[in-house]
């Protein structure tokens, strides 16, 4: 994922909240889609600090999480051909570290085994570093033919052998968690999951659907009313997100009910229902400015005729259905403000 918050650093200027852009118009239309999802859900201030992407994990959803990791790695794969054998080698690495610990029992002989060869090791490096004339043994019988890794040095030889038994110390340790059927099983499901996240093509759809989850959340939580408005804001511009079609709907009449309870918006009927469908329109125009929307409503054949002027330019023209069997009351005269 480092790989993708990279890009990201370097197209968030050419990139954000612009429905006149199509996916030939932005470097990368799934970066842009993966940036704008997460300053929607997480701001723009937050999203354009991050020192690394381990800071996104505290702050999503788990499904959302995994969905984005997936997606960040197929976008990197993709944009990265050069990388593509890199890959299938960590692939191949990481099935055949998978083979091998397949059984529980013949791993833990490999690893009993290897614990016991570094044991080995450190007690005749221990009994090696304090015995001056061994030492001096040692040093002269690494120092002979053409060893490439010989050390010409007494005292960097010594310094070697302390690195040595550094190492060795840690890898028993390592080995010794490993000995742990808790440790074993945990280990089997990270190098599963990495292999995953590798291979997998990933489906779209998912990540949208697990964006929009988090972004439900989202709005179930707001309270603010500048919070609310944004939020308004923000998914108005998904509306309109270059090869990306969002299923809104819920999310856009939780924001209109909160929005009226809370007077950010006008109230226009006495039928939430029916206020749900004649706002609707909000979410489809491209006015810059909410504060010059205004809203006309006259009667219809199949409903309520909805007209949207952006000032004194009309918008948009809907139709909005009135439930059955209900006793509407509404404003049908003249133009009202659409925002308190």
């Amino acid at each position: 994922m480092e790989n993708v918050f990279r890009q990201l650093k370097q197209l968030e200027t050419l990139l954000g909240w612009a429905w006149a852009q199509n996916s030939r118009s932005v470097e990368s239309s799934q970066c842009n889609i993966i940036y704008i999802f997460l300053t929607t859900l997480l701001g723009f201030d937050f999203i354009n600090s991050l020192k690394s992407s381990d800071e996104l994990k505290d702050m999503l959803g788990n499904d959302f999480y995994a969905e984005l990791r997936k997606v960040c790695m197929q976008f990197y794969v993709s944009r990265n051909n050069s990388n593509n054998d890199e890959r299938l080698k960590l692939i191949a690495e990481y099935k055949e570290r998978l083979a091998r610990i397949k059984y529980q029992v013949q791993f833990q002989d490999e690893i009993d085994l290897k614990k016991q060869l570094d044991v080995n090791e450190v007690k005749k490096i221990i009994i090696t570093l304090k015995d001056p004339r061994l030492l001096t043994k040692e040093f002269f019988k690494q120092n002979v033919g053409t060893n490439e890794n010989r050390v010409t040095q007494p005292d960097l030889f010594k310094e070697k052998l302390q690195q040595r038994k550094e190492f060795l110390l840690d890898e028993i340790g390592e080995l010794s968690i490993l000995q742990n059927p808790d440790e074993f099983l945990k280990l089997k499901a990270d190098i599963n999951i990495k292999i995953k996240e590798l291979q997998q093509q990933t489906n779209y759809s998912i990540f949208c659907n697990e964006f929009i989850n988090e972004l439900e959340k989202k709005v179930d939580a707001l309270e603010d009313k500048f919070e609310i408005l944004d939020t308004i804001y923000k998914v108005r511009y998904l509306e309109f997100l270059p090869d990306c079609k969002l299923k809104l709907d819920k999310i856009e009449d939780k924001l209109i009910k909160l929005g009226i309870e809370t007077e950010v918006i006008n109230p226009v009927s006495n039928i939430d229902m029916l206020d749900c469908r004649i706002l609707k329109g909000i979410f489809k125009t491209q006015a810059v400015n909410f504060d010059n929307l205004e809203m006309q409503i006259s009667t219809d054949p199949k409903g309520l005729k909805v007209e949207l002027f952006d000032g004194e330019a009309l918008d948009k023209t809907y139709t909005a259905k009135v439930p059955e069997d209900s006793e509407v009351e509404i404003r049908k005269v003249k133009k009202t403000k659409v925002f308190a």
